[in-house]
């Protein structure tokens, strides 16, 4: 693969996914509407819901039922909900004879006391309409284009230039002009490697007054191991690459660093990105089904990918399934740029995910070890 379809690759992949607090959109879709999948609509939704509650939709939650509304505002304590889920007295307990846990009961507090958003686009578990969904662009069989004509066809150097002067032209504006050859020399170092050119590689291209002088830039650029550290943060970044393992403890990973240097590698080798996902997805299996390759090794460490995965809890096998769904929505935001972690308790609502399609993917996680820390040998 070409160095340019790299920075193309990995620059459009970052922006899916990037590691920060989930929205209140996504705690819903995370921690709110697994419960009421899990623990409410199968009474409370249909034509006849106990107590004429309604959990099923924004709708029918807002509404309430025989005794009265379910929220007071942001109120957490004074709504009729959170009060059915804390309440000492088992013939009012919701869900009757299942206390929920603590983890569950905190994730619901901080949902009603936030207003209990529930994202307008899923305001009714309605079933997906993937005929439509899969009409979308994005899931259609790539073509070339056909470049559009342009009135200036001297500006185009490529034929993306002409797709962006068409526009331009359309909009009855046209390019700036060229900047000069320091201010181009700058601005090529830095997107490509996030540093200024030095003293001499300034003074070799001002040097240079040849009509490929660029080109030997950019083509130097490309080869440089400034390039692949740069390019190789855009990835490390979609797959939540962290030196510790954040939450409360944030203890140091002294190990993660092998995975970063794998991926750094990576790139400066100019790996083919299909082998590049394979081995992040597979590398162990890679390993075993060739045990001569003095390569085995790096094939192993490619799987930090899915090794620095999100813990929860604090034993080995407390929350697993916590764990596979972290791994999933890692997967397919970084690598397909779809939020496959909706299709855990429903159809996805925009995408053509069913929840077979996501059970399938947990399926294969299921099989992998993910050790905690002093229970890799257990």
């Amino acid at each position: 693969m070409r160095r340019s379809l790299w920075c193309l690759l990995l620059t459009l992949a970052c922006f899916p996914l990037i590691a920060r607090a989930d929205s209140p959109d996504e705690q819903f879709e995370k921690q709110i509407r697994p419960l009421l999948v899990n623990k409410c609509v199968e009474c409370h939704a249909g034509r006849t819901p106990e107590g004429m509650l309604d959990l099923s939709s924004k709708s029918g939650l807002h509404k309430g039922g025989m005794t009265g509304p379910s929220l007071s505002g942001k109120s957490v304590d004074a709504s009729l909900l959170f009060e059915r889920l804390v309440t000492d007295d088992e013939d009012l307990l919701m869900p009757p004879g299942e206390r929920l846990s603590d983890a569950e009961i905190a994730a619901v507090r901080k949902w009603i006391a936030a207003g209990a958003p529930w994202p307008d686009a899923s305001a009714e578990m309605m079933p997906a309409d993937f005929a439509t969904q899969s009409d979308h662009w994005a899931f259609q069989p790539i073509m070339r284009p056909q470049p559009p004509s342009v009135a200036n066809e001297a500006w185009c150097r490529t034929e993306i230039d002409r797709f962006i002067l068409a526009r331009q032209e359309a909009a009855g504006v046209g390019p700036v002009e060229d900047a000069d050859r320091a201010t181009w020399l700058r601005r090529v170092t830095l997107d490509l490697t996030g540093l200024p050119p030095t003293i001499d590689e300034q003074a070799d291209f001002a040097a240079d007054t040849s009509d490929q002088a660029e080109q030997r830039v950019i083509d130097r650029l490309l080869a440089s191991r400034a390039y692949a550290e740069r390019f190789a943060r855009r990835w490390l970044d979609v797959a939540r690459y962290a030196d510790t393992s954040g939450d409360g403890t944030d203890m140091p990973v002294p190990e993660a660093r092998y995975y970063r240097d794998w991926v750094i590698d990576a790139i400066d080798a100019d790996m083919p990105y299909d082998q590049f996902l394979i081995e992040q997805l597979a590398g162990d299996i890679l390993a075993k089904q060739n045990p001569d390759d003095p390569e085995n090794y790096r094939h192993t460490i490619a799987t930090g990918y899915i090794a620095l995965t999100r813990r929860f809890g604090n034993s080995k096998y407390a929350e697993l399934h916590q764990i596979i769904d972290d791994t999933i929505d890692t997967v397919g935001k970084s690598t397909m740029g779809l939020s496959l972690g909706c299709a855990r308790c429903h159809h996805h609502k925009f995408d053509p995910v069913t929840m077979e399609d996501y059970y399938g993917l947990y399926g294969y996680f299921a099989s992998t070890v993910y050790p905690h820390a002093g229970t890799e040998h257990q």
